[in-house]
């Protein structure tokens, strides 16, 4: 994969005494995927909120990861397991049954690196061939005269290295 990039979240915020209150992060971008190592979470006012966290795909469902019921004011509570989200994903917490004007915190951190599926080469834009209205030369889609075994194993050695 790619050159790994630091990513850190971080969010407080006032409840509004809703009976959810979600923290969502941005959307991972289109080519990107987000490895997240550790999420941290907190309501420093009020026990017993409920609290889970969850992925938003991007067909914007969402599949809850973990769960803490009864919780302690002022504690955090975290989870280790590392959650890996791809482009358009966004991760969910949400406090259920907080009290109006507790403080919630979400904290979180992990990298983000491109995600290219053909393990380093970039693929061609999309756009190219039929879908732009053009039809490709036979250069272009590969036809033409074909390659002896030395020519075969050249272009593989210039390919793949």
């Amino acid at each position: 994969m790619g050159k790994k990039v630091e990513w850190r979240y971080r969010e407080r915020r006032t409840s509004g005494g809703s009976a959810n209150e979600d923290i969502k992060t941005s959307p991972v971008q289109h080519g990107w995927k987000r490895t997240i190592q550790r999420i941290v979470v907190e309501n420093e006012t009020t026990a017993d909120t409920e609290i889970r966290i969850g992925i938003i795909d991007q067909m914007r469902r969402i599949w809850w990861i973990a769960e803490q019921e009864s919780n302690q004011a002022g504690v955090l509570y975290w989870i280790n397991d590392i959650v890996v989200l791809q482009a358009q994903d966004m991760l969910l917490v949400r406090f259920t049954d907080s009290t109006e004007n507790d403080v919630l915190g979400v904290y979180a951190y992990g990298f983000e690196e491109k995600d290219n599926p053909s393990d380093g080469q970039d693929l061609p834009q999309r756009g190219t061939g039929f879908d732009a209205g053009r039809v490709r030369t036979e250069a272009e889609r590969g036809l033409g005269e074909p390659l002896t075994d030395a020519e075969r194993a050249a272009r593989h050695r210039e390919r793949v290295g």
